[in-house]
């Protein structure tokens, strides 16, 4: 049962990060072609990095005309915030493109919806029209591959690690209650043994075995629910220590040896 549990709930953890890729904003007069052809790269490529993306004419198609111009038109520190509430996604990806002296700047930030400044931010140059494809698909390669989104996808591991490590735990404690009446049914059943009871002391014996079982079964349980949780808990984040986790059954009952690197 408890292994289905954590299957379950990494599974229900790894749910998809949302990002909103919206067109790129250039000046009157840049050349259209560039930056339809850029807008409609971008969340291509987005879609490489595991994200759910909504695009600009996905926004287009969700929001009506007012409301885009309210939301498209505005500044990072105005509404930006807004606009990815509005969207219901998770981050924002912001492209702008401008050509000052026949060179061209690629400019291009990402910003997390309860956030007012974007978290990271990253720029090209260039002379070249035909190499924008190239420089913008680095450039979101660069920003999606920097800011921990990762981070954002395990960060619900981390508190479902404590929920399954406490789960582990509360099975080893179970497992150790049931040692303990195993073994005080097998002390009354020798006893019983000694005063020639015979019945007492079938029916004691059987109850030690009984509660023997179930004491290996839940230790069993309680050390791979404890294992998985402190995992959980010790890969919750991007920065995590590499870990060794190794339940170990012994005669006497299970202990889980951990060990990490720093």
């Amino acid at each position: 049962m408890l292994v289905p549990l954590v299957l379950s709930l990494v599974v229900s953890a790894g749910n998809l990060p949302s990002i909103a890729v919206l067109d790129v904003r250039a000046p009157a007069g840049t050349d259209a072609q560039v930056v339809t052809a850029l807008s409609s790269l971008l969340p291509v490529e987005a879609a490489r990095h595991q994200l759910r993306v909504t695009s600009g004419s996905d926004l287009r198609a969700m929001l009506d005309l007012e409301r885009q111009r309210q939301l498209i038109g505005c500044s990072e520190s105005e509404c930006a915030a807004e606009l990815a509430s509005a969207l219901g996604t998770d981050w924002l990806l912001m492209t702008d493109l401008s050509n000052v002296g026949g060179q061209w700047l690629l400019a291009m930030s990402l910003l997390h919806n309860s956030q007012r400044e974007p978290t990271v931010r990253t720029a090209r140059k260039t002379t070249d029209t035909a190499a924008l494809v190239d420089l913008a698909t680095d450039a979101a390669d660069e920003l999606l591959r920097r800011f921990p989104l990762l981070e954002r996808r395990t960060s619900v591991v981390r508190p479902l690690g404590f929920v399954v490590g406490g789960v582990g735990l509360a099975a080893l404690a179970a497992g150790g209650l049931s040692g303990g009446l195993a073994l005080m049914a097998f002390n009354d059943a020798k006893a019983a043994g000694l005063a020639g009871d015979a019945s007492l002391f079938q029916s004691q014996r059987e109850a030690a075995q009984g509660r023997m079982v179930a004491a290996n079964v839940l230790y069993v349980a309680g050390a791979v629910g404890l294992a998985a949780g402190v995992l959980m808990v010790l890969l919750g984040g991007d920065s995590a220590p590499p870990v060794t986790i190794a339940p170990h059954l012994t005669a006497d009952g299970a202990a889980v040896f951990v060990g990490w690197g720093l």
